[in-house]
């Protein structure tokens, strides 16, 4: 079976930079003639014909930047694609925005977006690891936002162990419940499989049962319809660890409705701690994350690779804080 062979392949073989490969082929920039000959040596020793995205790349700059998010529902999204933003327009860069809702044609519509800008932010799990080492290999800068690692591509994601196991924590050891359910889906989302870890860490450790996994959307409608179906199912668990505000306010509207009281006979956590989070009766604890700030950042490191050619970034991962409210059972 032949293997492809791609503008990443030439740039390891003849020592230089991507961007170097680029410019040879292209005949533009300044490029030494010593660096010049190995890359077209190495072309031609890999037999290396440049893809159509490849090609979009060296033939011009676009002056824009892609984001691919799963969806816009909620603030969430809201405050990292502001941050996003607003990175971009301060550097002169225009966004073009895909939201793929999970579609199966996913894969295709981000490859077609990667030919019309100079770099991407790829947020969760969006699309496969294949496809985005293929647009990565291709020349594309790549920025992955709150999604696990893949290759050496630069990331930004926000702690979500650390914060789960101290809310697990806080929940057994200063309220002492022992029963637990989670809403939400580990598969859809990078950060809801770390909480989910966390959680059943804790669990594990203090030899209680491991918490009931109520698999759900993200929307307040995929809250209440997981609260309804767990109320159907007879006993209650003490606590109702949501994966985020939004699925908590669909719990509270599902409890409301059959008279049980928050936190008097069950409490209720939730995620990402926006604004309505404190206002709501009673004040919902959550984690508070740093939403514009992840979208800051990852705008800054892609373009910081495309215009210093700089593929060697750290990884980053901003901190979250509890925040404790009356729903869990504290007086605060």
């Amino acid at each position: 079976m032949s293997v492809t062979v791609t503008i990443k392949n030439v740039a390891k073989l003849a020592g230089v930079s991507i961007a170097t490969v680029s410019r040879v082929q292209n005949g533009v920039g300044q490029v030494s003639p010593e660096t010049k000959a190995k890359v077209l040596a190495a072309i031609r020793q890999l037999n290396y014909v440049p893809n159509r995205i490849g090609q979009a790349l060296q033939k011009q700059r676009h002056g824009a930047l892609g984001i691919v998010f799963p969806d816009f529902s909620g603030p969430y999204y809201g405050g990292v694609l502001l941050g996003l933003e607003n990175q971009a327009v301060t550097a002169g860069y225009s966004v073009l925005v895909l939201a793929t809702h999970r579609r199966q044609e996913s894969a295709r519509l981000i490859t077609e977006l990667s030919s019309r800008v100079d770099g991407m932010v790829i947020m969760d799990r969006t699309v496969s690891d294949s496809t985005i080492s293929a647009i990565a290999d291709s020349g594309i800068p790549i920025v992955l936002l709150a999604r696990s690692a893949i290759g050496d591509l630069p990331s930004v994601r926000s702690e979500n162990q650390i914060p789960a196991i101290e809310l697990m924590t806080h929940l057994t050891k200063d309220h002492g419940y022992r029963s637990f359910a989670f809403l939400g889906d580990p598969q859809i989302a990078y950060d809801v499989t770390e909480r989910w870890r966390a959680v059943n860490k804790v669990a594990h450790e203090q030899n209680l049962a491991r918490p009931k996994l109520i698999r759900c959307g993200y929307r307040q409608q995929d809250g209440y319809q997981a609260a309804q179906k767990l109320l159907t199912q007879g006993t209650l668990p003490q606590c109702l660890l949501c994966a985020n505000d939004e699925v908590a306010f669909g719990v509270y509207q599902a409890l409301r409705e059959n008279n049980i009281r928050i936190p008097d006979e069950i409490a209720v956590t939730g995620w990402d701690d926006i604004p309505t989070s404190e206002l709501i009766s009673p004040p919902l604890t959550s984690v508070q994350q740093p939403t514009q700030q992840l979208g800051d950042l990852a705008a800054q490191k892609l373009i910081q690779i495309i215009e210093t050619e700089n593929t060697r970034l750290e990884n980053d991962v901003l901190s979250s804080r509890l925040v404790l409210r009356n729903s869990c059972g504290c007086n605060h």
